[in-house]
């Protein structure tokens, strides 16, 4: 992607996550999550990747590591209803601050980006295959840039596991 890439044999990467569960009731949970991050000499391998539910950074409704930063502040909230130990729901709502990567590909967009996205969780645990749960989980990003092809940004993820 870079015409002309310079690549660094050394570059410095410093990250301050901290995530604190809570429990409301027996049936209601939370769970907060903030990451703090930071670099120099970082390039589009070694930022940290922000978006998407299985990227480094999750920030619901953008792909899987979208946004390469060499800064950002990540924070995720989750709330769950369970109905059962194998039963829940889980409401999703994820935000980013982030200062992206300097690369030649990206000259003359906007540095600095704000994301916001919001998801919900449905996990069922199988009785009849000893727990083994179908994870769905949709979420919708909420900003998208002016002029984006895109009119939203939605993610699904659908997780099936199988015993053997």
């Amino acid at each position: 992607l870079e015409p002309a890439p310079q690549g660094h044999r050394t570059y410095q990467e410093s990250a301050l996550d901290v995530d604190w569960p809570l429990a409301y009731s027996a049936l209601q949970h939370g769970r907060w999550r903030l990451a703090l991050l930071g670099g120099d000499r970082l390039d589009l391998f070694s930022g940290f990747g922000i978006g998407g539910y299985t990227g480094q950074y999750t920030v619901a409704g953008y792909y899987r590591n979208e946004f390469r930063a060499r800064a950002a502040a990540v924070l995720n909230v989750a709330h769950e209803l369970r109905f059962a130990d194998d039963r829940k729901l889980t409401l999703l709502a994820d935000a980013a601050r982030l200062r992206r990567i300097d690369a030649d590909y990206l000259a003359g967009s906007d540095t600095r980006r704000t994301l916001l996205g919001v998801g919900v969780e449905v996990y069922y645990g199988i009785r009849a295959l000893h727990g083994l749960p179908v994870i769905l989980r949709y979420g919708q990003g909420l900003t998208i840039p002016r002029g984006s092809p895109e009119g939203y940004r939605r993610e699904l993820l659908l997780v099936v596991a199988a015993g053997f």
